[in-house]
This record gives C-alpha cells, structure tokens and sequence, in this order.
C-alpha cells in the first residue's frame, strides 16, 4: 500500500456522503470470498471511489481535450495517469477512451463504477448498453448521477440531470435487475 492510500484511507470517515455509499457498494461487490475481481472504473480519471478496494482496477476516461474539459477539470491527461500510478497500487490499467464506443472485451468486468460521469455523456444510451456488454453475467453497475428531482442542471458541460423513473427506464433496458435509490436524503 502507498502513503497516497493510507492517507485516504485515513480521512474516509471525514468524506461526503456520496463517497461513503459507493464505496460501501463496492466493497460490498467485491466481497471476501478469495477470487480478486476486475473492476471498470468509468470517467475515474482521479477516482478516489476505488482507491484500498481489494480489485484489479481499469481506469477508462475521455482524453482532456476541450476548453470545458480543462475548465472543469474533466477528462484525463499523460500527467494524471503518472501521477496515479506513483499514488495507487489497483489499478492495472489506463486506458484514453469512449466509453459509447469502447474497443473492451465483452463480459471483462466483475464491477462497472461510474460516479457523476452520465450526465456529461451525450449518447447516454450507448453509453449504458456499452457498460453492460462489458460486464461479465452478474456482474454489477453502480452509477451515481445528479438527481433531476432535486437539483437544477447548471453545469455547462452536464446534457441532462435525470429524474428517478427516467434513470430507471433507461436502465431497465440493459439491465434484469435496477435499483435506483438516493444516495444523500433529501435528494
């Protein structure tokens, strides 16, 4: 383990809410039954989301590129995969990629996560079908997006804020099994 993580680690109980939840989630996904699982990181440029989870971990993410990129940080970058590299001991791979047009292997992955990254994608249904053609059968999704219920998209680079039955129709089309919950009360 590198002083990166353990300094993480140590500060988790000081974390919002939503990084409490996914990763309860995914410890929860990987359990401890000995078989390391594979887990896709979506949009996890700087994910701290996986960082201590016992999986191989992938990283897929958008090449920075645009000025909004930069402006909002998103997107990642030559320097930000070496520096998690020097900070991380998880993750096996990067990769500079689409995920509505990925080159991944079907039926790869034990664990898709994919925290505030679908309300920036415009082709947000190619986007979940390529995240189920990923993942191996019975294999898991745990997505976090902003709740169109609650909070108003005002972010220049967000193409939607979905609304709970919204979500749900979207994933009950790649998916056998949704459950679409909050994460924070009160939205």
């Amino acid at each position: 383990m590198k002083v990166y993580e353990l300094t993480r680690w140590a500060f988790e109980p000081l974390l919002p809410p939503l990084y409490k939840q996914v990763r309860l989630k995914l410890f929860e996904m990987v359990g401890n039954n000995g078989t390391k699982k594979n887990i896709l990181d979506v949009g996890g440029r700087k994910s701290p989301y996986t960082i201590f989870v016992p999986a191989d971990i992938t990283i897929i993410d958008l090449p920075r590129e645009t000025e909004v990129q930069k402006s909002l940080n998103l997107g990642i970058t030559e320097e930000i995969v070496q520096s998690m590299k020097e900070k991380r001991s998880n993750i096996v791979n990067f990769i500079f990629g689409d995920m509505t047009n990925s080159d991944l292997k079907s039926e790869t992955f034990d664990v898709t996560v994919s925290v505030e990254v679908i309300e920036h994608v415009e082709e947000d249904e190619k986007f979940v079908s390529e995240i189920s053609r990923v993942l191996k059968p019975g294999g898991v999704f745990i997505l976090t997006t902003p709740n169109g219920d609650f909070v108003e998209n005002k972010n220049p680079d967000h193409k939607r804020h979905y609304k709970k039955a919204e979500l749900e129709k979207l994933l009950n089309k790649y998916f056998e099994k949704v459950e679409v919950e909050y994460a924070i009360s009160g939205g």
